[in-house]
């Protein structure tokens, strides 16, 4: 398995997997989703199946990892029993760090669009986890240090760090770099902000227009990519 998808598997599994135990003692892993697309992708690079449980609501995926290399490197990370409140921030090599993020954001991460306005968020029962998780995302994707607010849910052990539209937008900037495994309801709805309201919010009209074409098909790229010309009206715009 490639390291970018182990390491967008563990960001996963911190959000929406659990390590387990079989009535034989043997350890594994089960991560369980109601995104049947998830769920093929993760089975795909896993070389797992995926199972369907029907529920009054909705359908239940789930899949089971067994590999014992693969799971002892998961525990070695931070994946533990019962671990909701106990999530240990893992250290993860610069070059796969945002694969994690991504992998936890399609777990426990929202994106949504709110009255013109793109806005995102992570959730975690542990604060420090969060925290460390915004120090990252200052320092490797371009957001302001001040950015992001954290705040306990009431009555629920849960935290929830939110980024609004410039931090969002280098957010999704960020974790989808070179990425090739990701939730698709998620990414499209950022898709769906740079490509149908952010020219209109812009008032980009004309020329201008053609530049932000031009800019939106550079926005996964390395950005020392785009000319200085444009650069410099990105940064101003975002």
């Amino acid at each position: 398995m490639k390291s970018k998808h182990k390491y967008y598997l563990l960001g996963y599994v911190f959000a929406d997997g659990c390590l387990c135990t079989s009535t034989k003692g043997y350890d594994f892993v089960q991560i369980a989703t109601v995104d049947r697309e998830m769920a093929i992708k993760l089975s795909h690079i896993l070389g797992t199946k995926v199972t369907r449980t029907k529920t009054k609501w909705k359908d239940r995926y789930t899949i089971d990892i067994w590999n014992r290399e693969l799971v002892d490197w998961l525990k070695s990370k931070g994946i533990e029993k019962r671990k909701t409140g106990k999530e240990k921030y893992p250290e993860v090599e610069l070059v796969d760090l945002h694969h994690f993020i991504r992998g936890y954001f399609d777990g426990d991460g929202m994106v949504t669009i709110f009255k013109k306005l793109l806005l995102s968020g992570f959730a975690c029962a542990n604060k420090d986890f969060l925290l460390n998780l915004r120090r990252d995302l200052s320092y490797h994707a371009g957001i302001c240090k001040d950015s992001g607010t954290l705040l306990k849910e009431n009555n629920v052990n849960c935290y929830k760090l939110r980024y609004a539209i410039r931090s969002t937008i280098r957010l999704c900037r960020y974790i989808y770099n070179d990425a090739d495994i990701f939730m698709k309801r998620k990414k499209d709805v950022y898709l769906k902000y740079m490509k149908d309201i952010a020219p209109q919010r812009l008032c980009v009209q004309g020329r201008a227009g053609n530049r932000w074409a031009k800019i939106k098909s550079e926005l996964y790229g390395d950005i020392k990519s785009i000319p200085i010309e444009e650069y410099q009206y990105l940064k101003r715009i975002l």
